[in-house]
C-alpha cells in the first residue's frame, strides 16, 4: 500500500512539473532551454523527498566548478536520472535512451528538454547524437552518460560500452566515474511501484584525465579504470537492514 501511494504522489509531482515546463516554454521560447536545469532540478529534489529518500553524496570536493567533465554512471532504475539532477553540480546534460520518451507524463518533457536522446539499436543515429553531444562538450557543457547502454535487471554492474570513453577522448574531457546505490531497491526494472523511505548513496570517483595523444588502447584504459571504479564505489554501500528486506521482496515481485 505504501509503495501504490508514494508512486501516486510521485506521478502528481511529475504532472505539476511537467505542466511547468510547458508553460515556460510557451512563455520563454529559448531554443537552448537554458532555463530547464533548475526547474529540472526542483522536480528531482521535490521526487526524492516525496519517495523519502535518504540521501549521501560523497566526493563532491574532487570536482572543480571551473571544469567540465564527461560523467559516466551506473544505471540500476528510473530514478537515477533525479538523482544525479540533484547532486552533481551545474547545468549537465544526460545523454538518455530515446525509449525513456514513450513514459507517460515524463517522456513529453523529456522531448522538449535539452537533453540529448539516443538510439542505441540505430548506430547511425546513435553516431550522430554523439557528434551533437561533443559539440556541446566544446561549448563547455558537461556531460552524462550511462555505459551499461540500459537499467540492470539483476542489480549488478553490467558490461560498459564504449561511446562515452570515445566522445571523452574526442572532447578531451576528464572521464568521472558515478557510482549510485540503492537505486535498484526503490524502483527496479521489473516494478512500476516506488518503495518509499529508502537510502541512496552517491560516490564520486576521482576524475580521469584523458592524454592529448589519441587511441584506441587509451580508450580501453579509460573504460576498464571507469568499470573498476563504480564496482570498487558500489561496494562501500551499506544497506540499511529495512533495505535488505525490500530488496528481497522486489526479487519476488
Amino acid at each position: 500500500m505504501k509503495r501504490f501511494v508514494t508512486t501516486l504522489h510521485c506521478i502528481g509531482i511529475t504532472i505539476r512539473h511537467t505542466r511547468g515546463v510547458f508553460r515556460q516554454v510557451r512563455r520563454n521560447p529559448d531554443p537552448e532551454r537554458q532555463w530547464f536545469h533548475s526547474m529540472a532540478r526542483q522536480w528531482a529534489q521535490d521526487l526524492i523527498r516525496a519517495a523519502g529518500i535518504s540521501l549521501s553524496v560523497e566526493g563532491l570536493d574532487l570536482l572543480s566548478p571551473d571544469h567540465q567533465y564527461v560523467y559516466v554512471a551506473n544505471h540500476a532504475s528510473y530514478m537515477d536520472i533525479p538523482i544525479v539532477l540533484a547532486t552533481l553540480p551545474g547545468n549537465i546534460i544526460i545523454v538518455y535512451k530515446k525509449e525513456l520518451e514513450k513514459i507517460p507524463l515524463f517522456g513529453p518533457m523529456l522531448k522538449i528538454s535539452p537533453l540529448l536522446p539516443i538510439e542505441r539499436e540505430n548506430p547511425r543515429k546513435a553516431f550522430a547524437t554523439l557528434r551533437q553531444a561533443l559539440h556541446l562538450a566544446n561549448q563547455k557543457r558537461s556531460l552524462l552518460l550511462f555505459p551499461e547502454g540500459t537499467r540492470t535487471p539483476t542489480g549488478k554492474l553490467q558490461p560498459f560500452k564504449r561511446g562515452a570513453f570515445h566522445l571523452a577522448l574526442q572532447a578531451g574531457l576528464p572521464v568521472v566515474p558515478i557510482a549510485i546505490a540503492g537505486t535498484y531497491d526503490i524502483l527496479p526494472r521489473h516494478r512500476w511501484t516506488i518503495t518509499p523511505n529508502l537510502s541512496v548513496a552517491v560516490f564520486i570517483g576521482k576524475p580521469i584525465e584523458v592524454p592529448a595523444q589519441r587511441s584506441k588502447q587509451q580508450e580501453q584504459y579509460i573504460q576498464q579504470l571507469a568499470e573498476q571504479t563504480i564496482q570498487t564505489l558500489l561496494q562501500r554501500h551499506r544497506p540499511s537492514e529495512q533495505q535488505t528486506v525490500s530488496s528481497k521482496e522486489g526479487h519476488n515481485d
